[in-house]
């Protein structure tokens, strides 16, 4: 985990007068998974916890030399159509949640004192078991 740590501050470090709100995230060839938030505080807030699921998740995942690329990313960040949950409190937040084939879209806004979106998750679930309490929420 740490070495993967180490690795995404490298990556980061260069990015001059940009944020880091999120990540996508791929084992070997398939993007899985992404998290991306409204903030860069929100998101390092979280960071530490992501990163643990998404190394305990590739623990579990055959090894293959695969890599996915950055279109195969902006593929899996594109807005997806299909069964939509709507769960709100009105003038507090807002829970979404788009479910396309095997991908979730979730997205929590908050609705005061603006709208805006805290969280934007998204998954492809695979064959691999998912638990939704292995994630936050």
């Amino acid at each position: 985990m740490e070495e993967v740590r180490k690795r995404f501050e490298r990556e980061t470090s260069g990015l001059k007068d940009e944020n880091v709100v999120g990540v996508v995230v791929a084992y070997g060839g398939e993007v899985a998974w992404s998290d991306l938030f409204a903030s860069p505080a929100l998101f390092e807030r979280y960071w530490p916890k992501l990163l643990r699921s998404y190394v305990i998740e590739a623990l579990a995942r055959p090894h293959t030399k695969e890599s996915a690329t950055v279109e195969d990313a902006r593929d899996f960040l594109r807005l997806r159509q299909g069964r939509e949950t709507t769960e709100s409190e009105p003038d507090i937040y807002r829970w979404r949640e788009v479910t396309e084939g095997r991908y979730v879209e979730i997205r929590l806004e908050a609705l005061r004192p603006a709208e805006i979106t805290l969280h934007w998750l998204k998954i492809h679930r695979t064959s691999w078991p998912f638990k939704e309490s292995s994630h936050i929420h």
